[in-house]
This record gives structure tokens, sequence and C-alpha cells, in this order.
């Protein structure tokens, strides 16, 4: 997940297809019974990159996937993911959480992540999508890239309205303002947002942050942001969390080593306020 540009060179690295945690193989629990009056999913799948997959959430496990950490189909309790959530009101989606995010990748991805979510038994009746970090190019050409970004999400969309008919779309923006990432980051190691680029806040050469730098990367941000809005605006049974994770208040425990992913801490967090979006 790209939070600044020196993260431009994560390739990506897991395809994290098994089902979340503790759960079991194949279609899942084969005692929980389907809640046909439940307003809440019976199974749940979550595509994107690795803001999903708890990619270094787990100090004793430095840059790798730790499933049952992420935020959206994890099962650490210390975490209370979306799944768990749900499980708690619906037991019915136990064993029915696929995660399928792919660690630095970007819309492309989402094509064929959306592809393997229409292939799954059952078919998910929530779609969690997490993307835009690794689409923003910071080098000039990202108004080039707004309508390819804008025609392939909907092309993600179509076939998900296509495949998956009666499931509902749920978008999350990127957590925590540039303001407020950078605030948090400054404190922890200054020298991993310096640099030269136009989405840089902090100079090399002066040590300084540069306000019109910070502005930059919000303004991209915002617009790939929109980009989301208003394709998932054209379709009945898809929403977003309002941006609510823009406005999601850090601090250094809710950063992991890389200082680009979530910790646990972190991931509780989002889990949190995504949920208030979702069902709140």
């Amino acid at each position: 997940m790209l939070r600044t540009p020196h993260l431009a060179w994560m390739a990506p690295l897991v395809l994290a297809v098994g089902l979340c945690g503790s759960c079991s193989s194949g279609s899942g629990s084969s005692e929980a019974q389907p809640q046909a009056d439940s307003p809440y999913p019976s199974s749940i799948v979550a595509l994107g990159h690795s803001g999903l997959t708890g990619f270094d959430s787990d100090p004793q496990q430095p840059e790798t996937d730790v499933a049952a950490n992420s935020w959206a189909t994890g099962a650490n309790p210390e975490v209370d993911s979306i799944y768990q959530r749900i499980a708690a009101l619906n037991p019915a989606v136990a064993g029915h959480a696929a995660n399928l995010a792919i660690d630095g990748s970007g819309v492309d991805s989402l094509v064929d992540q959306e592809k393997q979510a229409a292939a799954l038994t059952p078919a998910p009746e929530l779609v969690i999508i997490q993307s835009i970090d690794n689409d923003i190019r910071c080098d000039g050409s990202d108004p080039q890239n707004y309508g390819p970004y804008r025609r392939k999400l909907t092309a993600v969309m179509e076939s998900l309205g296509r495949d998956l008919p009666g499931a509902d779309v749920f978008f999350v923006s990127q957590w925590g303002s540039v303001k407020e990432y950078d605030r948090v980051v400054m404190g922890i190691d200054p020298d991993h947002v310096t640099g030269t680029g136009p989405c840089d806040p902090i100079d090399l050469e002066t040590r300084k942050l540069d306000p019109k730098h910070e502005a930059y990367l919000q303004h991209l941000v915002d617009h790939y942001w929109g980009i989301v809005t208003a394709v998932c605006a054209h379709y009945p049974a898809c929403r977003t969390d309002k941006g609510a994770m823009q406005g999601m208040r850090l601090d250094k425990r809710d950063l992991a080593e890389d200082l680009n992913h979530l910790s646990v801490a972190g991931h509780a967090k989002m889990a949190a306020l995504a949920w208030q979006a979702l069902y709140g």
C-alpha cells in the first residue's frame, strides 16, 4: 500500500486466497445455517491491496502477511474485524470470509480479484474493497491516469453486478489524511518522509515541511477518492465509508514497523470506523 512515493518499489508479494485466520477451508462450517432474515451477510470477500492482508502487522513476522490481523476478514480478537463483528450477529458467516487482496496491487488487479470472488462458494454477499494507494503516481502523470482509472474501476463494478448480483459493495477510503500521517511519522522517523518528489513533504536540503507538497498529495488522494465515489454512486448496491478513514486519528502504536502499514492496534481502529460506516 502506497503511503508515500518511497513505497513505489513494492511489487505484488502474496496472493492471500485463503479464508480468514481460524476459519475452516472449503465452504466453511457445516453447522451454521444461513439466516434469511438477518440484515448481516452470510459471506464476505475482501479485494484490494496490502491494507487488507495484515502485511507487517506482526513484529514477530516482519514484511509478512498476517491474515488474522486484517481489519476486514481477520480472526484476531484484538482486531475485532468486520468479519468477527458480523459473526457475532449472524453465525452463518462463519467460515465464509475470503481475502483475495494482493500486496502492492492497484485497480488492474481488482479485475482479476473480482473473477476469483465470483467463483467462490457460497457467493459473497458483501464485497469490501480497499484500493487507490498504489494507483497514485506522484510523478506529474496522475491527471492522465484519472480517465483509465475510472474506466477500470467501472469495469470492476460492472463485473460485480453481473457475477454477484446479490452482493453489496463497500469501498473504504485511505486511512489517515496526509497531514495526520506526516504528523505521526515525523515523530518516529522524519527521514521516512523526505525526498525530492512532489509528494515528499520534507525537503532533503532544508529538512523542513513543505505544505505545498502535502497539499499536492492530498489533492491526488481526494481526486482518486472522488472517482471511486462517483463510480460507486451509479450502482444501487454500492456504498462508501464517505471518507471516514481519512478522518482516522493516528498515534505511533497504530503503525507497523515499516511505517506504511497498520499494526494490530491500527487494524482494530480501522475495523471500528468501517463498522460504523457500514452498520452504524
